[in-house]
């Protein structure tokens, strides 16, 4: 019995090292990875996972240092890979390569990113055809499926250059086999799936039953903790979320890579409980440990905000000047919290738009009765032809909506698409036409729920615009 177990242990321990590999890739033991992939006697297996804890370190922290590393090693990591067999050297090729084109998207090498994207998708085809029972190339197929088929129209120059239109429930259903059938990088194509679906989608819900499957099955995990407390985010479930998010201090960061974005969560979780302090200092941490640009003018902008709600709009002044004149980080929260910036940069914002700010956290954060409270008390003062009332009346539908009383919502969310906001609130207006598209859906009126929703697509130039389309063509696609 004690000779099997022994047997078996070795046999663990030196038949699947690929397996201990990935294992150790999952828990963002990153060390532990690139340690074990040097000591693989297959030069391209070796260069693969060698290649793959260098770009997951990346993705963690940004580090230009980190990406000129990586483009140094290129031809190192591709051409140990190029000499695989024939079996598994085009869909090694097309991971190295899609993860490449993430990578040069997030430095702003637009261009560059658009070449390594289109060799992963041409790499991946042909692996397709070669094998086409193979379950290794469904992880790819998948992405490249479920963002081309939900593409916004800032990035439809990417399908275009593809010639690949995508099909998002192929693409959905290609990652959940991914996850299940695939020998190569399984866990990540359930770690993809489940971001696409919290975030892409909008579907937390969903999100956070994979994401507590996972959490039980593989105990203690920085990664699967990371993805749950920002579902439980998007859930406006924040005290849940700060739960999760205090659990850091679990981890042996000798071992695990620390993941930045973890204090940028746990800033804005203290943001939305009117913890003014406690936002500072994690938002602080972030901006200090996180080297890119994604969420940092977002950072600074609420940091600005935590000053400035504790009546030190001196203090929160420099962050809105630093911002407005700064590039900001491309994402839709980045173009908000900059023109914000600018505006709050020239002069102090008024005590509507402090307590309008205010209403919206404590919504954010899942704080309904707080949030209404401020609410009711503007609605009182608020002249009805003021620029505040689109916001107002979006704020109050939002709130309902969230209760569920529809109709409640339903005649708010049409008051904000009738007042008279301010340039800016062009965004609310989009956004209250698909919440009422999504309310149609529930109430089963498909008709109306699809007119809402291409409504909503007709606004143009507006914040939140990449994410409101994503919600908006994967909607649609689910009425067909």
């Amino acid at each position: 019995m004690l000779l099997a177990v022994f047997l078996g242990s070795q046999a663990h321990a030196f038949l699947l090292p690929k397996e201990q590999i990935e294992t150790y890739l999952f828990r963002f033991e990153l060390e532990g990875a690139k340690k074990l992939s040097l000591q693989l006697t297959n030069e391209g297996h070796k260069q693969f996972y060698v290649a793959h804890s260098q770009m997951y370190k990346y993705f963690a922290t940004q580090d230009p240092k980190l990406a000129n590393e990586i483009r140094k090693n290129w031809n190192t990591y591709t051409a140990a890979v190029s000499k695989l067999p024939d079996s598994e050297k085009d869909i090694y090729l097309s991971e190295l390569h899609g993860k490449r084109a993430i990578m040069e998207f997030l430095e702003r090498k637009y261009v560059t990113a658009s070449r390594f994207g289109r060799n992963s998708f041409n790499l991946v085809n042909s692996y397709k055809k070669k094998y086409p029972n193979s379950a290794e190339s469904l992880k790819m197929q998948g992405l490249f499926n479920v963002v081309l088929g939900n593409v916004p129209r800032r990035y439809q120059w990417i399908a275009n250059l593809l010639g690949f239109k995508g099909d998002l429930k192929k693409g959905l259903r290609q990652l959940e086999n991914a996850g299940k059938y695939s020998k190569i990088l399984r866990h990540e194509a359930q770690l993809i799936l489940c971001t696409i679906e919290k975030s892409m989608l909008d579907r937390p819900q969903e999100a956070i039953v994979r994401l507590e499957k996972a959490r039980a099955k593989y105990g203690k995990n920085i990664l699967l903790d990371y993805l749950y407390a920002s579902g439980l985010l998007r859930l406006k479930k924040n005290e849940e979320a700060l739960v999760v998010l205090n659990r850091s201090q679990l981890y042996d960061f000798n071992k695990v890579q620390f993941i930045p974005f973890w204090d940028f969560l746990h800033g804005k979780a203290c943001y939305y409980k009117n913890d003014l302090s406690g936002a500072q200092k994690h938002l602080a941490l972030f901006v200090r440990g996180y080297k890119g640009k994604l969420m940092r003018t977002d950072a600074y902008f609420r940091l600005g905000m935590a000053l400035t709600l504790k009546k030190r709009y001196d203090l929160g002044k420099p962050f809105f000047e630093l911002i407005a004149k700064e590039e900001h980080g491309g994402f839709d929260e980045d173009e908000y919290a900059q023109y914000m910036a600018k505006k709050f940069s020239e002069k102090e914002p008024d005590a509507i738009t402090l307590s309008l700010f205010q209403a919206r956290n404590y919504f954010d954060g899942g704080y309904y009765s707080k949030s209404s409270a401020i609410l009711r008390q503007l609605k009182i003062f608020l002249p009805k032809d003021s620029k505040h009332r689109t916001e107002l009346n979006y704020r109050f539908a939002r709130i309902y909506h969230s209760l569920g009383k529809l109709d409640q919502a339903s005649t708010y969310y049409n008051a904000s698409i009738e007042a008279n906001g301010a340039d800016k609130d062009v965004y609310l207006k989009a956004y209250a036409s698909y919440f009422l598209g999504e309310i149609a859906r529930e109430k089963g009126e498909r008709q109306t729920a699809k007119s809402k929703y291409e409504k909503a697509l007709t606004y143009e130039n507006y914040f939140y615009q990449s994410g409101l389309e994503n919600r908006c063509k994967a909607a649609l696609t689910n009425l067909k």
